[in-house]
C-alpha cells in the first residue's frame, strides 16, 4: 500500500445518524473503511448516531489525544568508510 511506504498513517473518524423514519439507522460497512486505517497503522474512530450533546466530549478528547500523540520516525543511520579500515 502506498501509504504504508511513504510512512503515512491514516486515521478515520466517521460519524453517523439514523434516519428520523428508521429506527436503528442504516448499515455501515465499517470492516471495508477499517482496512485503510488497519493497513497504515492508524486507527478508527466510529461515533454511532453522533450528537454534540453525547458524543462531544468523547470526539474532543479522541481527536485531541490523535493530535498530540508521540510520533516515532524512522531513521537509518550509516557510516562509510574507505577500504582497509575497520
Amino acid at each position: 500500500m502506498e501509504l504504508a511506504h511513504s510512512q503515512i498513517t491514516c486515521d478515520l473518524f466517521i460519524f453517523t445518524h439514523a434516519s428520523r423514519n428508521q429506527q436503528g439507522g442504516q448499515y455501515k460497512n465499517l470492516a471495508n473503511l477499517s482496512d485503510l486505517a488497519k493497513r497504515s497503522s492508524g486507527s478508527l474512530y466510529y461515533y454511532p448516531e453522533y450528537s454534540g450533546r453525547t458524543l462531544g466530549m468523547k470526539f474532543s478528547n479522541e481527536l485531541y489525544h490523535c493530535l498530540t500523540r508521540k510520533i516515532a520516525w524512522e531513521s537509518v543511520f550509516r557510516i562509510r568508510i574507505s577500504t582497509g579500515f575497520s
